[in-house]
């Protein structure tokens, strides 16, 4: 229980500091964005069922993410 715990923290904390570079990749022209903000959202899914499920639920996840998923290829 207590692990669960500290793992749901460290993924959210993760999260937290990829976004921080993600959003710096926004700005600076030698940084690119893209991938932090990836990562950051992989790891805010990982923290937490609930921004999991709401991700999931999404117009962006059910039209681009989930065709990439099953190998449809991209709209």
């Amino acid at each position: 229980m207590i692990i669960k715990k500290l793992k749901n923290v460290l993924f959210f904390l993760l999260g937290t500091i990829f976004l921080g570079f993600g959003i710096a990749g926004i700005v600076l022209p030698v940084l690119p964005g893209g991938p932090f903000l990836m990562i950051a959202t992989f790891c805010y899914a990982k923290s937490s069922k609930r921004i999991d499920d709401w991700f999931k639920s999404t117009t962006f996840y059910t039209k681009y993410v989930l065709a990439i998923k099953e190998k449809k290829g991209m709209t």
